[in-house]
């Protein structure tokens, strides 16, 4: 299993940027985040164009945990991409 985590606020964007990702193919996207950054639309289509394959899961938060800095009107997203060979023990 793979991780990467990025944030958004409205200061610095997107951090790290959205185009450098390790894992475009990741299965699962756990975004939270402010709720007036949700609602904008961009945002919700600039996750999708990185990760194409994630379902997304989510929802608004009263704080946003990234690593170990918690923050406020922000998005954090985690894409997970799970092992996809079958091991032989």
């Amino acid at each position: 299993m793979k991780l990467e985590q990025k944030r958004r606020d409205n200061v610095y964007g997107w951090m790290p940027e959205l185009a450098k990702t390790d894992i475009g193919d990741a299965q699962i996207n756990l975004s939270f985040g402010a709720t007036q950054l949700l609602q904008e639309q961009i945002h919700l289509q600039q996750i999708k164009d990185t990760y194409p394959y994630a379902r997304i899961f989510g929802c608004s938060t009263a704080g946003e945990i990234c690593g170990t800095q918690v923050t406020d009107d922000s998005i954090v997203l985690t894409a997970i991409k799970l092992n996809t060979h079958n091991s032989k023990m």
